[in-house]
């Protein structure tokens, strides 16, 4: 156990080391926040923009949670980060505290104030430890022109068990990822450069290895059992709120679908609207609800689908549901995108459920 102290010890001294090295700058981070006007955040909300620039120190992750408690920032506020690296621990300790208050990530610098009176963000630059305390964020986004890039991590100077050191940092660096619900891939991307490069991954690689989001989390498909019925159910937390997706067949009626979505406050509106249309992989097609009701503020809407729907959906990358006032209105409540591909591999066990209930005779 004392070897092992010993070399977690050396890697953070290393690695702190090897950061300011590497990415020596005036000063150390810097975090400037700014909340909207009283009479603007009915409109623009409670969140804050938080600027964190310069590069990241062993207790930066310390420094932001003072800040945040010091100032009550409330949560789903949005971190911009601009930051050529530092400490590697210290990135991963600032991404837990971003999560620990549950604060959105993106990757810029401040900008001049907008028409709200709050510095707009221009593009800025998130590398090596900065890309560690960026996946702490719930709902992470990219702009086009910030620079996001990760480089392996290596020793300017021969080190005594650097294979031991080399492989703790590993681990705790994939542990980390693990943590943030990203893909362990991630990790690999380091090693597309050398010691001295940067390599660049583009937003569509960041985006598959769920590494940047867009304000959306993963969609989790489960099988599932309630009131002697089983059912397969898709659910994501978004930006908008909630999100679910469910096929069933109570009774061994025909296959019924469920969705529950956050209406964002616009309940009696959501409830009202009577263009509701099934949308697969982009392309809708009216459905009428068989009920539809609000539940703990969740619009809830269930239907029932014809043979010709269901084979759709077993076909669909993507899957969702949109309510609207006409079918032409450029705006809908509900979801429209919800990946489907692993939902499509488990549906076939609801579907042959499904048959078999209809085939057995129901007892008088």
């Amino acid at each position: 156990m004392k070897r092992v102290a010993a070399l977690v010890a050396g890697v953070t001294l290393v690695l702190t080391a090897l950061a300011s090295q590497a990415h020596a700058e005036s000063s150390g981070m810097r975090i400037t926040g700014f909340a909207s006007k009283p009479e603007l955040r009915p409109i623009l909300g409670t969140a804050w923009r938080i600027f964190i620039d310069g590069p990241i120190e062993p207790n930066s992750g310390r420094k932001l949670e003072e800040f945040i408690q010091s100032k009550q920032v409330p949560g789903e506020s949005h971190v911009l980060l601009n930051s050529r690296g530092g400490n590697l621990f210290g990135g991963m300790e600032l991404g837990r505290v971003i999560r620990k208050y549950n604060l959105r990530t993106d990757i810029g610098r401040q900008g001049k104030a907008d028409l709200a009176d709050l510095p707009s963000s221009g593009p800025g630059e998130c590398h090596s430890a900065c890309t560690l305390a960026f996946l702490g964020g719930r709902f992470r986004y990219l702009r086009d022109d910030s620079r996001f890039g990760v480089h392996r991590f290596s020793y300017k100077t021969k080190q005594e068990n650097e294979t031991d050191l080399a492989q703790i940092a590993s681990a705790a660096i994939v542990a980390y990822i693990r943590e943030m619900d990203v893909d362990p891939d991630f990790f690999t991307l380091s090693t597309k450069a050398g010691p001295e490069e940067i390599y660049e991954p583009t937003k569509a690689e960041l985006t598959r290895l769920r590494a940047v989001n867009s304000g959306y989390e993963r969609t989790v498909w489960s099988l599932e059992s309630r009131d002697g019925f089983i059912y397969l159910k898709g659910e994501r937390d978004t930006v908008f709120g909630i999100n679910k997706f469910m096929l069933s067949c109570p009774e061994g009626e025909r296959m019924m679908l469920i969705v529950i979505f956050d209406p964002q406050g616009r309940e009696e509106e959501a409830m009202s609207l009577q263009a509701h249309s099934l949308v697969v992989d982009g392309d809708g097609e009216a459905i009428r609800p068989a009920d539809k009701q609000i539940v703990n503020g969740w619009l809830n809407a269930a239907y029932y689908l014809t043979a010709r729907q269901l084979e759709r959906i077993e076909k669909a990358r993507t899957v969702g549901v949109m309510v609207q006032g006409t079918y032409s209105s450029p705006v809908f409540l509900g979801f429209d995108a919800m990946p489907f591909e692993e939902g499509a591999t488990k549906l076939a066990g609801i579907t042959k459920t499904c048959n078999s209930l209809k085939k057995t005779p129901r007892k008088r």
